[in-house]
């Protein structure tokens, strides 16, 4: 039996999404990218709670920006609900404050 949701954003082309790492969570606004591959990159600002309450990063990537600099960027895995929708797993990367590079598959927007 298919299931038609709709999603609807009164904040085109943004959309709300619930991230829950562990017990933390953040609610906020994301612009999706149709190739999302499960991957959700959001500014550390927002991720900044998780160290600072002991969540370790699951591992760090060695990420490539598109201007050819490179950077640590700590991963966890988390949950990711966006608008009505059942929620699914991701991983969850923290980036400093402007995601320069083109690939991150989920560029953020804090609401508000």
């Amino acid at each position: 039996m298919a299931v038609n949701r709709r999603l609807v954003s009164s904040h085109f082309p943004y959309l709300p999404i619930h991230v829950q790492v562990g017990q933390h969570t953040i609610d906020t606004e994301a612009l999706l990218d149709t190739g999302f591959d499960g991957a959700v990159v959001l500014p550390e600002s927002l991720l900044e709670s998780l160290s600072a309450n002991g969540v370790p990063p699951l591992r760090y990537l060695h990420l490539t920006l598109a201007d050819g600099s490179t950077l640590l960027a700590p991963r966890y895995t988390g949950t990711l609900r966006i608008g009505q929708l059942e929620p699914f797993r991701v991983d969850v990367i923290a980036l400093g404050p402007v995601v320069k590079s083109p690939s991150p598959k989920v560029r953020w927007r804090e609401s508000g």
